[in-house]
């Protein structure tokens, strides 16, 4: 009952109070003096306003001519990242075709790996074939020569198993022949015979001192493998203590070995077995810098034997891989985007650049939403763009704070000498 009351009371009023305004306005509409006021407020409030509107859209205008003029400012910064791309792009290239044509196969390889910018490389001849990564390739490694002893020493050690006599028959054999390939064959025979009697301190210790030496560097068996290479192999997994100093001095000397590019009877199957295994066998101090280029480049040969040698930037079949020829098509490059980005982006920045500025390389398909001005990388980069991107975007409005603050101040002043008059 109480707020029946009060909502009534309060209704009520409200009647009242708008009775009262509606005769205020009656008797002001009949006061003369009252409208010239009304109009004069009138003729000062519209042009204010227009006046405002006008201010506002210059001070946009105003920015958007700073924009403008910065973007224009920008594309000349980009157009020389450009440039400077395209000319870092032709070294890289030049220097990947000398390489390429100063050295064998191998050393090509090695070289091209081991100066950067690239993870692997694939060197062709001049046909378009595949000449590194290469495969072993077999030949008679003197057969012929003591033919007779070679096959009564074979039946020894199959036949008779008598490897006593078969491993110095071996020997002897070693000793007669002329031909490398032979003597080499003769002397890992021997060892293996040896480790077969039991003999195993015997047949390291012929390797190490035997096949060892200069001679036998590049003498290879039937199939192509190098002889000396897989020796050593065996007479590491035949040493137990492998923290002595004879397992390390073997060891050693196949890293070396193996990290011989120069040597043209190891082939790359081979060298990235006998890699690996020696880090299986040796994991804290083997490290080889081109072994991941290796797996790599055969990778690639493997799945994808019809390679496309283009001199442009193009993606690989291999995910995040990316891949370029040089111009006499004898090297194709492989590189991933994160090494690519990593070598191109010191080459696009200049060296005074602005520290509220960074000149970026993108991707094709990556998009950059800080991204102020960017212009295509160039005809060696299809989809890929250099952009401008501003660290602080304040920097942008100080440019033009001192501007839009005279248009501001002149409109306030205006609108406030009208408001006086």
């Amino acid at each position: 009952m109480c707020s029946s009351a009060v909502g009534a009371s309060i209704a009520g009023r409200e009647k009242l109070d708008l009775r009262k305004l509606i005769r205020t306005l009656a008797r002001t509409g009949q006061d003369s003096d009252v409208w010239p006021v009304v109009l004069l407020l009138f003729a000062v409030l519209v042009p204010a306003v227009c006046l405002l509107w006008f201010m506002g859209a210059a001070m946009r205008n105003e920015r958007l001519a700073a924009q403008q003029k910065l973007a224009d400012i920008y594309r000349g910064q980009l157009s020389s990242a450009q440039v400077r791309l395209q000319k870092h792009w032709e070294e890289k290239l030049a220097e990947l075709e000398k390489l390429a044509r100063m050295n064998p196969a191998s050393a090509a390889f090695a070289r091209c790996v081991i100066a950067g910018g690239v993870d692997s490389v694939i060197i062709f001849d001049e046909q378009g074939r595949v000449i590194y990564p290469n495969t072993p390739s077999g030949f008679a490694a003197g057969a012929r020569e003591l033919e007779t002893q070679w096959t009564e020493a074979c039946q020894l050690e199959y036949l008779s198993k008598d490897l006593a006599a078969s491993a110095q028959r071996y020997e002897a054999l070693a000793k007669e022949a002329t031909n490398v390939n032979v003597a080499a064959r003769a002397l890992q025979a021997e060892a293996r015979c040896l480790v077969q009697a039991g003999q195993k301190e015997a047949a390291v210790r012929l390797v190490n001192e035997m096949l060892a030496r200069p001679r036998y560097d590049q003498a290879a068996d039937p199939q192509g493998r190098l002889i000396v290479a897989n020796a050593e192999l065996m007479a590491l997994e035949l040493t137990t203590d492998r923290a002595s100093p004879a397992f390390q001095s073997t060891a050693q000397r196949l890293k070396q070995r193996l990290l011989d590019y120069e040597n043209p009877v190891l082939a790359a199957p081979q060298r990235r077995f006998l890699m690996k295994e020696l880090q299986r066998l040796s994991p804290e101090k083997m490290e080889f810098p081109t072994l991941a280029a290796e797996e790599l480049a055969a990778q690639f040969c493997d799945e994808h034997p019809a390679l496309v040698r283009d001199s442009v930037l193009q993606g690989a079949p291999i995910p995040d891989l990316w891949q370029f020829a040089t111009s006499d098509h004898r090297v194709l490059a492989l590189v991933g985007s994160e090494k690519l980005l990593a070598g191109m982006q010191p080459t696009v920045v200049p060296d005074k650049l602005p520290m509220h500025e960074k000149i970026i390389l993108l991707p094709p398909g990556v998009e950059n939403t800080a991204a102020f001005v960017s212009l295509p990388a160039g005809p060696r980069w299809p989809g890929w763009r250099l952009a401008v991107s501003l660290q602080d975007e304040k920097l942008f409005d100080a440019a033009t704070e001192h501007r839009t603050a005279v248009y501001l101040w002149t409109g306030i002043l205006m609108v406030a000498a009208m408001g006086v008059l």
